[in-house]
């Protein structure tokens, strides 16, 4: 059976890979941590990971959803084109190795690459699969129950 705290914990996990991966080179085999957008890419799973953690905490003291969890959210789908982006990057990065000659090509190319594109599809698809659990387990963020709790916060 699934819950929340193995799922968030799967997808904590699955994030680190990718940012670990973010920084690979899967052409050239090699590490490059100079890359800026590997740093941009960091910042934004650290608000995809801030909001696991408030999830997490929200429904461990059986809180209701506030305002601050919902910017968060909102962030989070923004978050969730950027993975879709990295799913469709990696598809023309497996594309273009097509056209290159096998034995260029690193052998951890592919296994990296597969592996990659597959941790993308599967982030995306757990990442809403929290959505569907946020709304089950904390109720809808609907104004009126944000209000209700006296909370009027922002992020």
């Amino acid at each position: 059976m699934v819950t929340l705290k193995r799922l968030i914990w799967t997808l904590l996990t699955m994030l680190v890979v990718l940012v670990l991966f973010n920084f690979y080179g899967p052409f050239s085999n090699r590490f490059y941590f100079g890359k800026l957008d590997g740093y941009m890419f960091l910042l934004l799973v650290a608000f995809q990971a801030l909001y696991l953690f408030r999830l997490l905490a929200k429904t461990k003291n059986e809180m209701n959803s506030d305002s601050q969890l919902r910017y968060l959210e909102y962030v989070v789908y923004g978050v969730l084109v950027v993975y879709g982006y990295k799913t469709i990057d990696t598809v023309l990065s497996l594309n273009l190795a097509s056209e290159i000659q096998p034995d260029l090509l690193p052998e951890t190319f592919f296994p990296l690459v597969l592996l990659s594109l597959a941790l993308y599809l599967l982030v995306i698809i757990l990442s809403v699969l929290t959505f569907t659990f946020r709304k089950r387990l904390l109720g809808s963020f609907s104004q009126e129950t944000i209000e209700d709790n006296g909370i009027r916060g922002s992020l």
